[in-house]
């Protein structure tokens, strides 16, 4: 966020989100439903794997990458870690 309180996205994360619209294609697999995602990063690019997670309810309304982004930013400063940058693989699940 700006000093003047206006959203700043880098043009590096606009053109990495225009890179999933591009590599999704015409007419993606739409899931209605809960589902697992696994992310696979390496330097050639990344893998990414969407399953339904069949019968699968959580009374939490939140997004699980905000839950992830609270407690690690917590860990930091708290001083458990000195950045989150450090953390090379994280599970994450709602119940």
């Amino acid at each position: 966020m700006s000093r003047g309180g206006r959203v700043y996205t880098p043009a590096e994360t606009v053109n990495a989100e225009k890179a999933y619209i591009t590599a999704v294609g015409e007419d993606p697999p739409v899931f209605d439903g809960p589902v697992s995602i696994e992310l696979t990063f390496d330097n050639d690019g990344t893998l990414v794997k969407v399953t339904p997670a069949e019968g699968w309810v959580s009374p939490l309304r939140g997004d699980i990458d905000n839950y992830c982004k609270l407690a690690l930013d917590g860990l930091q400063r708290a001083g458990v870690i000195m950045n989150d940058k450090q953390v090379v693989y994280m599970s994450a699940v709602k119940m």
